[in-house]
């Protein structure tokens, strides 16, 4: 059964990473990160919320569990990063664009889907390799940061957030 705290927890886990690359490592504002914190807490408080709510409007939860995490990859995309930060498909070069688009779209779904997804009894068969996987993007990611600043950050992003998706479909599978 998910509870708040472990939500929240989980949201915080699967973005303070990139944030903390960006915020402190590249950008040197850590008090940005009191923000981040604040936001993204709040995000999982209200995914703890909507998330079930949205796979409740389907009959199964399979299908429900598609329809929360499209609602919320795409709804990270089209209101937090094209209409407040302004990372629109036409603001980049149109094959980074393309990359780029993708990787945001999986990087919201992820922030919403993993916190259900790993207080899941469906998920305790890969749990440990999604946490696995991600300890190492987050320790390659952010060591490659150091010397090589924002590329490695966003050039590693899409193909992890990405490939939580082979996670996401063994979930689904496991659903009644």
């Amino acid at each position: 059964m998910p509870t708040i705290k472990k939500t929240v927890f989980y949201s915080l886990l699967f973005s303070v990473v990139m944030e903390f690359q960006i915020n402190v490592l590249i950008k040197g504002t850590p008090a940005n990160m009191i923000g981040v914190i604040i936001l993204y807490s709040l995000l999982g408080l209200i995914t703890y919320y909507s998330f079930p709510k949205i796979m409740s409007w389907f009959e199964s939860r399979r299908r429900g569990f598609w329809a929360a995490l499209f609602v919320h990859g795409l709804l990270g995309l089209t209101v937090i990063e094209w209409s407040i930060m302004g990372n629109t498909p036409w603001s980049t070069e149109p094959f980074f664009a393309v990359i780029a688009q993708l990787g945001m779209f999986a990087w919201w779904g992820t922030v919403a889907t993993m916190p259900y997804l790993l207080q899941q009894e469906a998920a305790r068969p890969f749990k440990k390799k999604i946490l696995t996987l991600y300890a190492a993007y987050a320790l390659i990611s952010t060591a490659l940061a150091i010397p090589f600043g924002m590329a490695p950050v966003i050039l590693l992003e899409p193909p992890v957030y990405l490939g939580f998706f082979y996670f996401y479909r063994k979930f689904s599978r496991n659903l009644p």
